[in-house]
């Protein structure tokens, strides 16, 4: 029998027979910097198969929220072409990028992280008041030329804060100061702000249906918005918070009395630094939740049907958790089902949780640890705690049963 070193290691080994095997839901996002949504999803599955065997009927539905990720999922899952495309990171590097088109050509899928995302400015001084989504753009404009005539982005773990300003400008719109200069990227520079021009966008821009896959719900601006609760971690010390906010509420009253329509009110607006908040106002535009997406195109609905558990994650657990990002969807949809299914979050770190509903939440850390250890550990860790909760889960249900 097989020594175990994790909590609940004191819970019996012993499983009963039952009339059908526990059924687990594996629902993993990404753990950002160590695992892919996959294989978080394969690792837990692994521990868990070669402790309980049989008894165990396990079923992968690896998730993701419209951030890094997307397209891989997507790449796996369905009949698409990867391209790549020379474009810009979010602070103006050159880099190469990839997005995906369907195979009738008519649609373009683009992560945003992949050109202005944040993990790819690891190692590098974080600018918050300069980032820009022009990389964004330049891939839209590849998109374009190819001839699609729908534009899927993927918004999640930008750098940016610019209210998608960057990405308009490649498109053509021009966003002017007072003596009728453009502005210089980032979402600083909005602060200056006196005249949106979008008379020079490209038609097609304009045309092209938009799908806004959003990996959070919050509004661009206010206590939940794009820069007071996104922006700390893309760098920005407390007056540039303020800085941004007020850039970004300029934005949008500039763009409204330009466009004649309210800009940044739709959900959704201030998601990936507020990127998607003028075409969803004054485009063909919708915005869906991308963990609601992926949900739908991975199974997991179906699946929860008759599951007993559903097991998710993510790097951290905190209160953005439940703003439209994977747990808290994967959690409101096992609330939905007509017979309780009991839900268990394991993330790289669990902070005090405030809005939404209480979980039971674990920590891969097995005690005070640095980002390093977790990452590079990132796959035992998982594996100990998944097989741990299944164990408990198992007492219980002997317990009751």
């Amino acid at each position: 029998m097989p020594e175990h070193s994790g909590p609940f290691c004191s819970l019996p080994v012993t499983i009963q027979d039952y009339e059908r095997p526990f059924h687990v839901a594996l629902a993993f996002d990404s753990f950002k910097g160590s695992l892919t949504a996959e294989r978080a999803c394969f690792v837990a599955g692994h521990a868990i198969s070669a402790a309980f065997g049989e008894k165990v009927r396990l079923t992968h539905h690896p998730m993701a929220d419209g951030g890094e990720g997307s397209l891989d999922l997507l790449l796996a899952s369905g009949d698409f072409t990867k391209l790549d495309v020379e474009t810009t990171d979010a602070i103006g590097r050159p880099i190469a990028a990839s997005w995906l088109i369907s195979a009738d050509g008519r649609n373009a899928h683009i992560e945003v992280a992949r050109a202005c995302g944040l993990p790819g400015l690891s190692g590098t001084r974080l600018r918050p008041t300069h980032a820009t989504s022009e990389g964004v753009g330049k891939i839209i404009l590849v998109a374009l030329d190819a001839g699609v005539n729908e534009v899927t982005l993927y918004l999640g773990g930008s750098a940016s804060t610019d209210g998608g300003a960057g990405m308009l400008s490649v498109l053509g719109a021009q966003f002017l100061d007072e003596a009728g200069n453009r502005l210089p990227p980032g979402g600083g520079a909005l602060n200056h702000l006196v005249r949106a021009d979008f008379s020079h966008l490209r038609e097609d821009a304009r045309s092209v249906k938009w799908t806004i896959v959003t990996d959070v719900d919050v509004p661009l601006t206010g206590p939940r918005g794009a820069a007071r609760m996104f922006a700390p971690q893309k760098g920005a010390t407390a007056p540039q918070v303020v800085e941004l906010e007020d850039a970004l509420e300029n934005l949008a009253s500039v763009c409204s009395q330009s466009l004649g329509m309210a800009v940044g009110t739709e959900p959704g607006s201030g998601a990936a630094g507020g990127l998607g908040c003028i075409p969803l106002a004054a485009f063909d535009a919708r915005a869906i939740s991308g963990a609601e997406l992926f949900a739908e195109t991975s199974g997991l609905k179906e699946t929860l049907i008759e599951a007993d558990l559903v097991i998710t994650g993510e790097g951290r657990f905190d209160d953005q958790s439940s703003a439209g990002k994977v747990v808290g969807a994967v959690s409101q949809l096992a609330r939905s089902m007509p017979h309780p299914v009991a839900v268990v979050v394991l993330a790289g770190g669990v902070e005090m949780v405030t809005v939404g509903e209480p979980l039971p939440a674990f920590s891969l850390a097995r005690g005070p640890a640095t980002l390093l250890d977790l990452t590079t550990h990132s796959e035992s860790l998982l594996s100990r705690l998944a097989e741990a909760v299944v164990r408990l889960a198992l007492a219980v249900r002997g317990s009751v049963t």
